[in-house]
């Protein structure tokens, strides 16, 4: 039937528009006969009010069933989120040095996002826990390793305090020096690679 083939094609329609529809056809069904007469509607409804009625069945009950899959949604999401949170504070308690000393590059480099070893088990055992997040997913590879860029949880960040990290909200000038031994060893590498690309950058300018 010709009527029930256009009813199925309104749920083709976006939400907010069938929540449209409803409402126009809830008006048209419920407001005072005078005031559709007003509007010159009241022969519309006369003719038409069993379909409005139809409609606004349909309509009314399918908005209602999304906005509860909607609300429930976002309620699995909230709960998800408040899960994750208390595992992650749960982990960040119970961090492995080396694990420590990577978050501190982003302390150390004043960096959001920074380049890691991908092959790394301080780096693999961040991202199993949530606590780091791929920034991009493209890989930089040399010889001595692949490299890929991350950034911490937004989620957590606020969380990873200088008690997290070891580190004294005072230091001496030994604290610095210690902290500046115990960064991650693929520093080095990396920081020549990256030396080596900028000066091979300064030197094509000449050409």
């Amino acid at each position: 039937m010709e009527w029930i083939e256009k009813i199925i094609a309104i749920f083709k329609l976006p939400l907010k528009t069938i929540v449209v529809i409803s409402l126009i056809c809830g008006l048209i069904l419920f407001l005072p006969t005078e005031f559709l007469e007003k509007m010159k509607l009241s022969e519309l409804v006369s003719e038409y009010g069993k379909y409005f009625g139809i409609i606004f069945l349909i309509t009314f009950s399918y908005s209602v069933v999304a906005f509860v899959i909607l609300l429930w949604n976002k309620v699995k999401k909230w709960k998800m989120k408040k899960n994750y949170i208390k595992t992650a504070c749960k982990a960040l308690a119970e961090l492995t040095l080396p694990e420590i000393y990577l978050l501190r590059e982003f302390l150390f480099q004043d960096k959001d996002v920074i380049e890691v070893p991908y092959e790394s088990t301080e780096f693999t055992s961040l991202y199993n826990k949530g606590i780091l997040i791929l920034a991009s997913k493209k890989m930089r590879s040399y010889v001595f390793g692949h490299f890929i860029s991350v950034t911490i949880n937004p989620e957590i960040k606020k969380f990873i305090t200088e008690d997290v990290l070891k580190l004294p909200k005072n230091p001496t000038q030994k604290d610095v020096d210690e902290a500046m031994r115990t960064r991650p060893s693929f520093l080095s590498s990396l920081n020549y690679i990256n030396n080596l690309m900028d000066n091979f950058g300064h030197i094509g300018r000449f050409f």
